[in-house]
């Protein structure tokens, strides 16, 4: 394979740091021979946190596009693309104005500040001129989530408004779907289907499309899902390498078309999380005014990141109005572990914790003990259990796993086990429920409700296991979780029990 012809980077304005650093080296190096196009719009630049220091960050504000200017020089085309096709409404117009100053925003710390400021109330005030969607408890709100006919999101300032959002349209039963992180990136349950009805280790494009044709939830026509799939498991005479897509995906290197989230009609999301992306209708929830003294606080973030989400309407937009969710906090800071946990009136009362991408344990099949239980949840699996189903996590003994881990968890699904909680869920639960560190925590939820499936994805695990479990093939399925788990406790009610 010779040198590139040509480089394509979009979304450059999300280079900050060591990435923008690696991009800059690939373009010096190589750029000159073959030619680039990189497409940005520093407006939209809301990934500045990655950049710990609030110095620092500042001067990443359009680094990238002066340093593409400075090196290249005369050589360099710049072409702006003023026209916007997403907004059909004056509503869902009504921020783009600000596009150029928030583009033209000062990499000086205290200008950048006082004039982030500044775009940030001025969007504020849009927003706050833009219908009120009401109140969740509303009934007639609720059928208005419900019945709309086009694509809606609520879009929050923090996962943490995500997640008790979801748990009150879950209450009023309100279907809806969590926007979960790009870096999320399952293998569908039919690539597990696929696997398994292959008679050899190769596939020819007329197999492939017989046994695709036959599976359930499949992707959309409109995917070129053959030419994907061999762009990680190609054999020769157009051939589909069996093999090499197992370990495409065990090693989580399937093509982002294949590992999409299936969509719905009305999504919660973060702004973060929500960019790059346009529904029909948006409501948007209201932001608190900045503190112009608080000196941890990055106005030119926060103003870029309301201008990305009053952006992504094509016609409707609304506020929403949240009360102050106090209990609501993130535990990164006090116990190093990113999730969202619920606390209570005293410092070390636990209430629950957000579900993760990394919470099912994918090692091991599910029934790992008994190759004929593993048969039964896999069939269960494939033909009972669909997104958005409720599942109940449950403690399957009181022995800790090791001295920094709670016990084991199985999760249950209309009182059937469909998987085990991972390694991982063990110990960022434990940390979790340490009021501080180097507790002892003697006492774990004897169960957690409120959770959802996420989706059911097709994991890869070792030929050993596969065998010992009576799997024809390393690849079966499992369980993803989603949503804000409650804690609910043996015996009396009380929360963690902690000693030094």
């Amino acid at each position: 394979m010779g040198p590139p012809a040509h480089i394509v980077i979009d979304e450059v304005q999300d280079l900050v740091g060591i990435r923008r650093e690696m991009v800059e080296a690939l373009l010096d190096r190589i750029g000159q021979d073959c030619g680039f196009t990189v497409v940005g719009d520093a407006a939209q630049s809301i990934y500045g946190f990655q950049i710990d220091n609030l110095a620092e960050r500042a001067t990443e504000s359009n680094r990238f596009f002066d340093w593409v200017r400075a090196t290249f020089g005369d050589e360099l085309l710049e072409v702006s693309l003023d026209e916007n096709f997403r907004a059909r409404t004056p509503e869902a117009r009504a921020a783009l104005h600000l596009g150029p100053q928030l583009q033209a925003l000062s990499s000086k710390g205290e200008a950048a500040r006082v004039e982030g400021l500044r775009l940030h109330n001025e969007l504020r005030h849009i927003l706050r001129t833009m219908p009120s969607f009401g109140s969740l408890d509303d009934p007639f709100v609720q059928s208005s989530l419900r019945e709309f006919d086009g694509t809606a999101a609520i879009l929050c300032r923090t996962n943490g408004q995500v997640l008790w959002l979801s748990e009150q349209l879950n209450k009023y039963q309100v279907a809806h779907r969590i926007q979960r992180s790009p870096m999320a990136r399952p293998a569908p349950a039919w690539i597990g289907e696929l696997v398994s009805a292959a008679r050899s280790s190769t596939m020819t494009e007329t197999q492939f499309t017989e046994i695709y044709g036959s599976l359930p939830g499949t992707i959309d026509e409109g995917v070129p899902v053959w030419r994907s799939l061999r762009r990680v498991a190609s054999s020769p005479n157009n051939r589909l390498d069996v093999g090499a897509l197992v370990q495409a995906v065990a090693e989580g290197r399937l093509p982002d078309e294949l590992t999409g989230i299936p969509g719905h009609r009305l999504v919660l999301s973060t702004v973060h999380r929500a960019k790059g992306l346009e529904f029909d209708r948006v409501i948007m929830v209201e932001p608190e005014a900045l503190d112009a003294g608080d000196k941890d606080a990055d106005p030119p973030s926060e103003a870029r990141l309301l201008y990305v989400g009053l952006t992504r309407a094509r016609d409707d937009l609304y506020r929403l109005t949240l009360p102050r969710l106090w209990q609501m906090r993130n535990a990164k800071k006090r116990a190093k572990v990113d999730r969202w946990y619920v606390g209570g009136r005293e410092k070390w009362m636990r209430l629950g914790m957000e579900a993760s991408e990394r919470d099912v344990n994918k090692i091991v099949p599910a029934g790992y003990s008994d190759a004929a239980e593993v048969h039964d949840i896999q069939i269960y699996l494939r033909e009972v259990v669909r997104i958005g189903d409720a599942v109940e996590v449950r403690r399957l003994h009181d022995m800790p796993m090791a001295s920094d881990q709670t016990p084991p968890y199985g999760i249950f699904h209309e009182e059937r086990v469909i998987g085990e909680v991972s390694e991982a869920f063990r110990w960022e639960l434990h940390r979790v429920l340490q009021p501080f560190p180097r507790a002892e925590v003697t006492s774990w939820p004897e169960r957690i409700s409120g959770l959802r499936v996420d989706l059911v994805e097709s994991v890869a695990g070792s030929d050993v296991v596969a065998e010992r479990a009576g799997l024809a093939t390393r690849v079966w399925l499992a369980p993803r979780l989603a949503g804000l788990g409650r804690f609910h406790w043996r015996g009396e009610s009380k929360e963690s029990e902690v000693r030094e």
